[in-house]
């Protein structure tokens, strides 16, 4: 087996000193490019790597960061990753990522491995049922950031939820919509559902309309679509009579939202003139989708790299209130399965 390559090895081939070559890899001191390309293409060649364990126990930071979640199928959080990981390229860290899947056990497991790996902090996307791991965490003196979901006396990012579905409820009530019904996961999953449907049932009450509240069906975690899918013909049984059955169903996300147009069109049932639906998240298809679909926008970049920047603040002990919530906002995005009128929009949508 070939000798592993060294620092020294690296600083001899670039022809430089090893702390020069240490500068370049940690960015802990101006070096010129071209200086600096030299180390890299002598890291290449030799195709050095180095020591994030001995690294940590000499500048007491391995440049590591886990990031644990549930749902590894969600587009949306995707999209958070991608922001966390182009800001954590741009400080030379590194992103481990560990989905649970709803398995505490599991999470558990990848939790101490992250730890046995001398992570710098850690990101909790989404998720619930984590207790024990978050504990574990906090005892290893570890800084932890929660992203889109709220956990006391731990910093936090998340969207404004409440207000966002109270808006478009009221949006909804004003373009002429009466009969309100809400599709959703269980509300016990994720603190951000619960707000989500906390901010309907306020906007049916403001509206006037809270006998409609008992409306609500809930779906599989992660079979959102398949299962909003099949619920439709339950959905429509459930109602007697024709003037009972709603004339918008409000959903959590996109995914229930596309499963309950296609149920719809199979029936023959017409969106949006018949039955409208809006869903939540704007994933890229929902611009695509026929018809395409009114839903609630949310910029999963900018989260990813809130929750980043956030998290960095912690690792770096700067003085940060443990109960600080980041709320971004949300845009209401009109399209074909749902019409609000524009000067309605303009009233409730956007809030600049």
């Amino acid at each position: 087996m070939a000798k592993k390559a060294t620092m020294m090895d690296v600083a001899r081939l670039a022809q430089v000193s090893v702390s020069t070559v240490s500068h370049v890899i940690n960015k802990t001191a101006p070096i010129s490019e071209a200086t600096a390309e030299r180390v890299r293409a002598a890291i290449e060649q030799l195709h050095y790597s180095p020591n994030l364990l001995a690294r940590s126990l000499r500048h007491e930071k391995s440049h590591l960061i886990g990031v644990a979640m549930t749902d590894i199928t969600s587009e949306f959080y995707a999209g958070c990753i991608e922001g966390i990981l182009e800001e954590a390229r741009k400080q030379n860290y590194n992103i481990l990522i560990c989905g649970s899947m709803g398995h505490s056990e599991f999470l558990e497991s990848s939790v101490q491995s992250l730890l046995d790996n001398q992570v710098d902090g850690f990101i909790f996307l989404g998720g619930s049922g984590d207790e024990t791991a978050v504990k574990r965490i906090a005892n290893a003196n570890v800084p932890m950031v929660f992203a889109d979901r709220h956990v006391s006396n731990f910093p936090s990012v998340e969207f404004d939820n409440e207000e966002t579905y109270c808006r478009l409820v009221h949006a909804l009530y004003e373009s002429g919509y009466r009969r309100f019904m809400y599709l959703g996961e269980s509300l016990d999953i994720q603190t951000n559902l619960l707000d989500r449907y906390n901010g309907y049932v306020r906007g049916l009450k403001e509206c006037n309309m809270s006998n409609k509240m008992d409306m609500f069906r809930r779906t599989l975690f992660n079979r959102k679509m398949s299962q909003s899918y099949m619920m439709f013909d339950e959905i429509l049984e459930s109602f007697e009579e024709k003037k009972n059955k709603p004339d918008v169903i409000v959903t959590s996300n996109d995914m229930i939202a596309h499963g309950l147009i296609s149920a719809a069109t199979k029936k023959g049932i017409c969106v949006p003139e018949e039955l409208a639906v809006v869903g939540c998240d704007d994933v890229n298809f929902s611009a695509c989708y026929s018809p395409t679909l009114t839903t609630i926008h949310q910029d999963a970049e900018t989260f990813g790299k809130s929750v980043y920047k956030l998290l960095k603040r912690c690792i770096n002990e700067e003085k940060i209130d443990q109960n600080t919530r980041v709320v971004l906002p949300q845009s209401i995005v009109v399209r074909e399965s749902a019409v609000i009128r524009l000067e309605v929009l303009e009233k409730w949508g956007d809030k600049k």
